[in-house]
């Protein structure tokens, strides 16, 4: 008979029904000398097997996660050490932008600043030459001043002191005094003739001038008659001038007399051919007003010989059809305006 002592650890405290399980448990036990302490909680004994985990599947999980590069929750994650220039940031009053843009906006930020700073220094720069510049004008202005003042009172005439003739006077010298005032008529009468020299020779520069620009217009005027030959009659040249200058007032809202001052044989024959427009123009409106208020012919005529005054006029319009001149029109509207007069 197995005499086996119990101790007072691995007793139970109370003596309770087993159940078969239990007591199947209790008996494999004892046979492998592993008693092992009951569990003072009954509710861990009913817990299902289901939830118990053991440790290795514990070791089991923590690989897992350690694979699958699962971070602690609330932590973040970390960023990387290298960022490309599309990697989009947020700032802090919730913009985003991407760091390419940051670099770009920094790059330019720093150029403006660099320009701003450049061009401060040259401001800078051209306010200090620009000040120094005047106050070494205005220095060279007061000594020239100053010089010519000096000259003036060295060399121009003075009016003797009258206190000379004046017996209270300290300074009463009435010879000296009728000395000074001959030098000083003396002086006067040869600055008048330097002044006088000098407004003769300002007087014949200018007449020169004058003379030259005169034969200028007369050699432009004569270049002016080789293009247009009509005009070596000297009462046709005469008569374009009046027309010329009427046309410019009324037409053109000019001074009349600018075709005094035109210096040039190509602006005079500008002036020429503006001036044939315009007579065209107003011939064109009188001949439309004509044919407008002629009556109409009815029925064919008999065609006739032509006559001369008829053999003109086509010959004109012949004319001006083959050149296209404004002379031709001129003449060919002269001749359709007299045979409807």
């Amino acid at each position: 008979m197995d005499t086996t002592t119990i101790s007072q650890e691995t007793a139970p405290v109370e003596l309770s029904p087993m159940s078969e399980d239990e007591g199947e448990r209790a008996i494999e036990s004892l046979l492998s000398g592993n008693l092992a302490k009951p569990d003072p909680d009954p509710a861990k004994e009913a817990q299902p097997a289901a939830d118990v985990v053991d440790d290795d599947d514990l070791a089991g999980l923590a690989i897992d996660s350690e694979d699958e590069g699962d971070e602690p929750e609330g932590k973040p994650a970390p960023a990387p050490e290298t960022v490309g220039d599309d990697y989009v940031v947020t700032l802090s009053d919730g913009q985003q932008i991407s760091i390419g843009d940051l670099k770009r906006n920094n790059l330019f930020q720093r150029d403006y600043s660099r320009k701003t700073e450049e061009l401060k220094a040259e401001r800078a720069r051209v306010e200090q030459e620009s000040r120094q510049w005047r106050e070494t004008e205005e220095k060279s202005l007061v000594e020239k001043r100053n010089a010519v003042l000096m000259l003036a009172q060295h060399f121009l005439p003075q009016e003797p002191n009258p206190e000379m003739l004046d017996q209270s006077s300290p300074n009463y010298d009435p010879i000296g005094f009728m000395t000074a005032e001959q030098d000083y008529k003396r002086r006067v009468a040869s600055l008048q003739g330097v002044l006088a020299q000098q407004e003769q020779e300002t007087k014949a520069h200018q007449e020169k001038q004058q003379a030259e620009a005169q034969q200028a217009l007369a050699r432009e005027f004569a270049e002016f008659r080789t293009r247009l030959p009509k005009f070596q009659d000297k009462a046709k040249a005469d008569a374009f001038k009046s027309e010329a200058q009427v046309i410019l007032k009324d037409v053109y809202n000019l001074d009349p007399n600018v075709i005094d001052r035109i210096s040039s044989a190509a602006y005079l024959h500008i002036l020429h051919d503006a001036v044939q427009f315009q007579k065209l123009k107003a011939k064109g409106s009188q001949a439309v007003k004509q044919l407008s208020s002629a009556p109409k012919l009815e029925g064919r005529q008999r065609s006739t010989p032509l006559t001369e005054q008829a053999r003109d006029e086509r010959g004109r319009f012949e004319a001006l059809r083959k050149t296209g001149s404004v002379e031709d029109a001129d003449r060919a509207i002269e001749a359709f305006l007299s045979r409807r007069g």
